[in-house]
């Protein structure tokens, strides 16, 4: 049996799934497509069924792996859709994972994707085995694992957003770090754009491999390696050194011109994140290059890019102002919550800037009240504010917890009244790979500063290592 089909029994094993062996009668590709989307149903064409065993008897007995047919049907239980796993010949070439993804996994429940994901940690050596042998193999299949974790799922199931993601990714990318200096552009560009939608953030020691070899081929990178490369480094929180970065805004200033909405979008919200400004050049570029494309935007992309001007602090051309706010009314109505409030904080900005608001005053105020609304009864507070609450409470501290502030439209952590001082404890998502805030965290300080509050953020590590007396430092 080939290691693939091997792989892929073994992590069904795993889980506890059983499968009906088939002798023949492999539908094709387009059929496959097409059965695995029909939920609780089998192959639409009758093929013999040789035998029905555990996963486990067919991996143990040397006849059974000889008499496997060419598809194997799996049936997760409790409630989940069934799978048909075809393996013809052609597939010889395919990683476990791309095999997977195949089958439709959008219509897979995303439960037992992440329970099939964790299986692997149970048979990682075949995947050591598999990225070995060339450095396409292991771009190819972290890609494709990349591209599952994009499945949209409930809140509660993210893969790569959740604190027990499987372990096995990060020791694979350790693995592979030899390999780097053989990938090309794309698969560079793929490998690290991957990780992101993992959410897996490597070692110090394999993104300096990384931003080593990649910089010397940045010029190869095409305007898509470029916009998904800086994003990929802005979700993972990962500002790369000032020779790397001055190296990707002259390569790709001179490509600006063939980026689509997304890719520019993406770019400037990495920046923003990452907090690094471009030049004044590249701005200039890029505004000239945006402006005519702003019809294009969706109402995710146009509030991620003002948002990312605001986090950089970049004086926005009014001409271009003029047009993304012509663009941002037409699609008013389809703003998300999120999308809306990074709309707000940019309007905040240039008030602060003193700027007219490119939103109306009526439109500020409703949302206002929608933000006030939904934290309201969805705001939550963590076992560690609630410690830092009793840690003020104990040092005869006057802070409120949970505090609405307008300004922002949204809540603080801890607020005192009489002397205006905000307090924000800042767990792991605040901060960049290098410790420094990241963008977000950075432009909320300084828009509470510009509205005259006094702002002091505790961080989780000093928290951690040093409890009340972090506290007491931080008030004095």
């Amino acid at each position: 049996m080939n290691n693939r089909m091997k792989l892929l029994l073994t992590i069904l094993l795993t889980l506890g799934v059983k499968t009906s062996v088939v002798a023949s009668g492999f539908p094709g590709e387009d059929e496959v497509r097409e059965t695995a989307g029909k939920k609780n149903q089998y192959l639409t064409k009758k093929t013999p069924i040789l035998e029905q065993k555990d996963t486990s008897k067919l991996l143990s007995s040397t006849s059974n792996r000889g008499r496997l047919g060419p598809v194997s049907k799996i049936s997760p239980t409790s409630g989940m859709i069934q799978i048909i796993a075809g393996y013809p010949k052609e597939w010889d070439n395919y990683t476990p994972l791309k095999m997977f993804n195949l089958l439709k996994p959008q219509n897979i429940n995303p439960k037992f994707l992440d329970q099939w994901m964790n299986g692997i940690e149970a048979c990682y050596g075949y995947f050591k085995e598999d990225l070995q042998h060339t450095a396409m193999n292991f771009s190819r299949s972290i890609y494709d694992l990349g591209k599952l974790a994009k499945i949209p799922r409930t809140r509660d199931v993210v893969l790569g957003r959740v604190q027990n993601r499987p372990k096995w990714i990060e020791r694979w990318c350790e693995e592979a770090s030899p390999l780097l200096n053989r990938f090309n552009s794309q698969e560079l560009s793929n490998t690290v754009y991957a990780l992101a939608q993992l959410g897996t953030r490597p070692s110090e020691k394999w993104m300096d491999a990384f931003f080593e070899v990649s910089q010397g081929k940045l010029a190869e990178f095409n305007s898509q390696n470029l916009s998904n490369t800086v994003y990929a480094l802005g979700q993972l929180g990962t500002p790369p050194s000032t020779q790397w970065m001055d190296a990707f805004f002259e390569v790709s200033q001179g490509k600006l011109a063939e980026f689509n909405s997304q890719a520019l979008s993406n770019t400037v919200y990495a920046l923003g994140q990452l907090g690094t400004p471009p030049s004044r050049e590249w701005m200039d570029a890029f505004f000239e290059v945006s402006q005519g494309k702003l019809g294009q935007f969706n109402s995710q992309e146009l509030s991620n890019t003002v948002y990312a001007l605001g986090q950089l602090g970049i004086d926005v051309q009014e001409d271009w102002i003029h047009e993304i706010k012509n663009a941002i009314l037409s699609k008013k109505d389809s703003f998300l919550r999120e999308e809306k409030h990074q709309l707000f904080l940019f309007s905040k900005f240039q008030e602060m800037s003193g700027k007219p608001s490119f939103l109306t005053k009526e439109i500020l105020a409703r949302w206002m009240e929608e933000f006030q609304s939904y934290v309201t009864t969805h705001n939550q507070t963590s076992a560690s504010e609630k410690a830092v609450g009793k840690g003020l409470t104990k040092l005869n501290a006057k802070f409120e917890a949970s505090r609405f502030i307008p300004e922002i439209g949204a809540v603080v952590d801890f607020y005192n009244a009489g002397t205006r001082t905000i307090l924000q404890f800042d767990g792991p998502t605040h901060f960049l790979s290098d410790g420094s805030p990241n963008g977000s965290t950075a432009f909320q300080t300084r828009l509470l500063k510009q509205f005259g509050y006094r702002v002091l953020r505790l961080s989780y590590k000093d928290w951690d290592a040093r409890g009340e007396k972090a506290l007491l430092l931080l008030l004095n």
